[in-house]
């Protein structure tokens, strides 16, 4: 058993926000909304934090090991946002400076003080860290047991229909050296670490279209089990530290979705809201106008509606994939719309 992290864990009580979700969900769509509320800190990417989650739902290290090096690393992290050692300088990354409002705030953490001294400015002014995290739902309940009322986790998800062109594009750098998602072997295949039970045995012989297809089969697989797990079978008594949304919701039901947050985070929201939503075109006609599209070769400002992408690409599918992947496929969309609409009825 542990012991050595317990007396100093006791110092840190500021709250956690994390913003979790599959590839391509919607997490960096939501995170400067909730960074742009009273006392949040600016959203911050580290993967040391996803990995022991990870390997804990995977049954590779156990739930000890995991909550003692999930703690330990949020307190890291809570400690060295306060004193400026992990402030993002590059300009135009979406956690930079220029991207996130008050970047000068944490400019002059660099040259502030350090030690007990930044404790308990962390404790007086209840600064909440906010993490984005690439999913680590199937750990929920290692953070809930590791935090306890600390926690505010929130889940973005969106359909697999509209998903589908992050995850193609994100799997064409899958094999990148650069590239840090926890992965597995399947089939002598590196694969994401979520999706090895769900996959089929020739997945080395598939096409990038055929591939990703498979990969978000298993993907959205291992989403709706955890889903069902974790918040709808206990959804009398769910915790108040779970909140879900999801892409559409955020960009057609733009002020609900605030109203929501600030409900569930008991924070209300800076001025820079207004720009915050300016920035980010919320609310929107349709999903493919905001600037992250642009990669995707839709024009900044796109008129297709999500109905018209949707049938063009499942008309694409249906033509292109092997009966079995898209009987599967279909099969996803199902089970997706039946949970969103139980979680998120309009």
């Amino acid at each position: 058993m542990f012991h050595s992290h317990e007396e100093s864990s006791k110092r840190f009580s500021n709250e956690i926000i994390i913003i979790d979700g599959l590839w391509g969900s919607g997490k960096s769509l939501l995170s400067p909304l909730v960074a742009s509320m009273k006392g949040v800190e600016k959203p911050q990417i580290y993967e040391a934090l996803d990995y022991p989650l990870q390997m804990r739902a995977l049954g590779r290290i156990g739930e000890e090991e995991a909550s003692t090096l999930t703690r330990l690393g949020v307190d890291i992290i809570s400690y060295n946002t306060q004193i400026g050692r992990n402030i993002n300088l590059r300009w135009n990354d979406w956690s930079g400076l220029n991207i996130n409002r008050g970047g000068l705030r944490y400019a002059r953490r660099i040259f502030g003080l350090e030690g007990d001294a930044k404790m308990n400015d962390l404790l007086t002014n209840r600064l909440a860290l906010l993490l984005m995290t690439h999913y680590v739902l199937p750990s929920y309940q290692t953070l809930l047991s590791t935090f306890g009322t600390r926690l505010k986790y929130i889940l973005v998800i969106r359909h697999p229909v509209l998903a589908f062109e992050h995850w193609h594009h994100y799997l064409s750098r899958f094999n990148s050296a650069r590239e840090f998602t926890l992965s597995t072997e399947y089939n002598n295949e590196k694969v994401p670490w979520f999706c090895h039970r769900f996959l089929p045995e020739q997945i080395g012989e598939l096409g990038s279209l055929e591939r990703t297809a498979a990969f978000l089969i298993a993907g959205y697989r291992n989403l709706t089990y955890y889903l069902g797990k974790n918040y709808l079978s206990n959804r009398d008594n769910r915790h108040a530290t779970i909140f879900i949304t999801s892409f559409g919701r955020i960009c057609y039901q733009t002020d609900r979705t605030l109203e929501e947050l600030s409900r569930f985070t008991g924070r209300t929201y800076n001025n820079c809201i207004s720009d915050i939503l300016r920035t980010e075109k919320l609310p929107r006609l349709s999903e493919v106008q905001g600037l992250g599209y642009k990669s995707y070769g839709h024009k900044k400002f796109s008129t297709i509606s999500d109905n018209e992408l949707v049938s063009n690409k499942l008309q694409m599918l249906g033509s292109r994939l092997p009966p079995t992947l898209w009987s599967d496929f279909c099969t996803i969309m199902e089970d997706y719309q039946t949970i969103s609409s139980t979680i998120l009825p309009d």
